[in-house]
């Protein structure tokens, strides 16, 4: 996981009473729908700038929220922006639901508890929230817990016990700190322009004037002018900047439009539809946002690009599917529980939609009742089974061959294509390719890393022999984490040259490990 800070996302209906165990998830950049679609179509955008290092491996990121549908002003960066970490917030959406932004940008509702009135709970009841006159707290049975104050976030506590605080000067914030430790410091606005320190490296954000174009009785109009994020600097001196633009459209219609400029200066465009938020178009791709249906729904958003091709996602929650079509990952349906408890959310299958209609599963998962992965089958037929001990830690993982004839026959004449190649090869350098060939063959499409090792005899280049013994330890399905940090050991012995690869992968492999994966 690339951030050690446990939380997660749900959507939520209805609640029950009862809480589950809580599942690790990361603080990445929440998912869009398509594209720049956001589930309901709207267009949005995030820009990563940097993490903030608390120490001890606690790393909070900084990202940039852009959304067609945020109409009220962010107090850093202007209408349509939203930086979740300086105002994450929380707030009774309704009597009956709880509301909550996190601080990776991602967004929570728990409904009110019916045994428990006072008591608000997430669908996959991971989560509880309660409200206490101007502080709302949502927390965790491990210890996590988020705390917000008038509204906006005041304080996070880890499951270590580690407390996070959020400094305000009124609404404003002036500094995020740990134990009186200041990490992050944000200094008011002057002459256009605000620092932000982090880890005592300075950011600057650059405002100007933006147009604003509502909808006014069926018209598109410019209602005015405000000051909006234009720019954002980095302490190596990269910039991106960020400017507001008007198009006008058959038949004069004004169009709002932003254009974003990278470090690099590449460049993005994206437009909107002023009255309803969808977005148009993100510069290779144009939308087309269907109609919700049903109470709790999401619309279909589909877009095509300048060569006629489209893609596609439909989203049924009351079934729990998702169909999706795109040119990279083909037609798929995706199946998810979708009953109040530990197994909300979660997939149960997903599925190839051939051209003829029929489906081929691609992978199909099994849980206990506590919503915990005990068996997963993939499309080759290779199923993978989980053994846990009493806490749900996982002790191993096992793999067992598929017995799937027709991909054992082509498994076979593809092995048998490739050791032809081997035993042909007139030149050193036609042999090595050969050798690696059927090695990553073995590794990646038959998973007999053994098969692979048996051959490394024959690869002459020390840069390829080590990537083949690593890829031999990453993709062997039978290694525990703890197996793997061994492997990654013994290969630092081996290859010292690639110390800084290998101290990253058995970092990663321990706190998969301390997450009792």
């Amino acid at each position: 996981m690339r951030y050690r800070l446990l939380l997660t996302l749900v959507v939520l209906v209805v609640s029950m009473g009862g809480i589950a165990p809580a599942s690790p998830v990361s603080l990445d950049t929440p998912n869009n729908s398509l594209g720049a679609a956001d589930p309901y179509g709207r267009l949005r955008l995030w820009r990563e700038i940097a993490e903030v290092d608390f120490g001890k491996d606690l790393r909070i990121p900084l990202r940039l929220e852009f959304s067609s549908a945020f109409q009220s002003e962010s107090q850093y960066a202007g209408r349509n922006w939203h930086i979740p970490l300086f105002e994450a917030r929380a707030f009774l959406k309704r009597e009956k639901m709880l509301q909550a932004t996190l601080v990776c940008g991602k967004t929570m509702f728990l409904a009110r508890s019916r045994p428990q009135p006072g008591t608000y709970i997430s669908l996959n009841k991971e989560w509880t929230g309660a409200v206490n006159g101007d502080t709302i707290t949502i927390s965790r049975e491990d210890g996590w817990e988020v705390q917000y104050k008038n509204g906006l976030i005041s304080q996070l506590r880890t499951d270590t016990g580690r407390i996070i605080t959020w400094n305000r000067s009124g609404a404003q914030l002036a500094d995020i700190r740990e134990a009186g430790n200041v990490v992050l410091r944000l200094q008011p606005p002057n002459n256009g322009s605000r620092e932000c320190v982090i880890n005592d490296k300075v950011f600057v954000m650059g405002y100007e004037k933006r147009p604003l174009v509502e909808s006014i009785n069926g018209k598109n109009l410019i209602s005015g002018f405000e000051a909006a994020l234009s720019s954002l600097t980095w302490p190596d001196g990269g910039k991106e900047l960020y400017s507001f633009e008007v198009q006008t459209t058959p038949p004069l219609t004004l169009t709002p439009a932003i254009k974003i400029t990278d470090k690099n200066g590449a460049t993005e465009q994206y437009t909107w539809n002023a009255a309803t938020q969808s977005i148009i178009s993100d510069g290779k791709w144009t939308y087309d946002i269907g109609a919700v249906t049903a109470e709790f729904g999401l619309p279909r958003v589909t877009r095509k690009n300048a060569a006629g091709a489209t893609e596609f996602i439909s989203v049924n929650n009351t079934k729990g599917t998702v169909e999706l079509s795109t040119l990279d990952t083909g037609h798929t349906i995706t199946s998810s529980f979708t009953s109040p408890g530990p197994l909300y959310g979660k997939m149960r299958k997903q599925e190839y939609l051939m051209k003829d209609g029929t489906r081929v599963q691609r992978l199909g998962i099994v849980y206990d009742e506590l919503g915990r992965k005990l068996r997963e089958t993939d499309a080759e037929g290779f199923t993978f089974v989980y053994e846990r001990d009493k806490e749900g830690k996982i002790l191993s993982r096992r793999m067992l061959p598929t017995t799937n004839e027709k991909v054992l026959k082509a498994f076979e004449a593809k092995e048998r294509e490739l050791t032809q190649a081997v035993t042909a090869a007139k030149t050193d350098y036609g042999r090595q390719a050969a050798v690696k060939a059927l090695c990553f063959f073995y590794i990646m499409k038959m998973r007999l890393p053994d098969k692979t090792l048996s051959l490394v005899s024959q690869i002459k280049n020390k840069s390829l022999l080590f990537d083949i013994k690593l890829f031999a330890v990453n993709h062997d399905h039978n290694l525990s984490y703890i197996a793997k940090v061994e492997g990654y050991k013994k290969l630092l012995g081996e290859f010292p040259e690639h110390k800084d690869k290998l101290q990253w992968l058995i970092t990663q492999s321990q706190q998969m490990i301390e997450a009792g994966l």
